[in-house]
């Protein structure tokens, strides 16, 4: 299988593009703006360089599937992958019988169940492979990837897994790769709120951020969002461009309570976490970096992590 679509180029779906081929695997290119008769692919600043790397570009979702053996999706919200997979102008509705579908979003268990029934009718394969990592991680190939599916399929897929991901993990039937996922944002969340606490409360005492932060980082505290997004953004108070949007990770703090609530599960930390984020919300951070739910703490406490003016490197 070396013809494979890509279905929404964001940060994401760009690097699995950029990493198919250099595996040296066929790549379509689409999303939203390729149906627009004004859209230049070839002056994006996304597409450009992917199209130069040998990249194709369709016009229609139809233009896709007809070309694909696999297709990887990665969409916003439940609502758009059900979009792009089902209805007349659908990737099911064009792909061919014994062709994949790789869904790598965040959605929900029921959607992504829903949308397998409905390939399956018309023999096609699907896996739920929601991928953590951010853009980086997506770029240098090294993402985790959480599969679900039948395991068949998990192999027969496991050469593009191999070529997009770095840490690649098969965790059972169709929808556990979305169970655990969510699962993930809400811890990956509850970092950042508490760590928006707990440096506010520890600066107002009177602690250097940089002497907090590499204790911290040495001790049992210590956490992958420390590691990697707040040196780059809350420790320079640079929220923009996001490397995660905010508004994006409510709507996975949002899913997984959903799904808690459907199981009878209390989920009483990710509640006050869930409420955090819609505070940043209502403060219009919606487009900034998931981090800048620090500010909702800022705010509160009346201190901010890093002073106007001041450096942290």
């Amino acid at each position: 299988m070396r013809r494979v679509g890509v279905v929404g180029i964001g940060n994401m779906g760009a690097g699995i593009a950029h990493n198919l081929r250099e595996g040296k695997f066929e790549v379509v290119l689409y999303s939203k703006r390729c149906g627009d008769p004004l859209f230049e692919p070839e002056r994006d600043e996304t597409f450009g360089p992917l199209m130069e790397k040998g990249c194709r570009v369709a016009k229609t979702l139809r233009e896709v599937g007809e070309f694909s053996q696999v297709v990887i999706t990665s969409v916003p919200m439940p609502e758009d992958f059900l979009a792009v997979c089902t209805g007349d102008e659908g990737l099911i509705a064009s792909m061919k019988e014994g062709s994949y579908i790789i869904d790598t979003s965040t959605i929900d268990v029921e959607t992504t169940r829903r949308v397998h029934s409905i390939a399956g009718d018309k023999g096609i394969r699907t896996l739920d492979a929601p991928v953590s990592g951010g853009p980086a991680g997506a770029r240098n190939g090294t993402m985790t990837i959480m599969a679900g599916g039948d395991k068949e399929d998990f192999d027969a897929c496991l050469p593009i897994f191999e070529c997009i991901g770095g840490n690649i993990n098969y965790m059972g039937r169709i929808g556990t790769g979305q169970m655990v996922k969510l699962c993930n944002q809400a811890i990956s969340a509850s970092q950042s709120a508490v760590m928006g606490e707990v440096f506010v409360t520890g600066i107002k005492a009177g602690l250097g951020l940089e002497d907090m932060a590499n204790v911290i980082r040495a001790s049992s505290g210590n956490c992958w969002m420390l590691e990697n997004f707040f040196p780059e953004t809350v420790f320079k108070n640079k929220f923009d461009p996001p490397r995660f949007a905010l508004r994006m990770m409510l709507k996975d703090i949002d899913l997984y309570m959903r799904t808690a609530r459907a199981l009878g599960v209390p989920s009483i930390v990710s509640g006050t976490v869930m409420q955090m984020f819609t505070a940043a919300m209502a403060m219009g951070n919606g487009e900034l970096d998931v981090t800048s739910v620090v500010q909702v703490a800022e705010k509160l406490g009346e201190q901010k992590i890093l002073s106007d003016g001041e450096n942290n490197g």
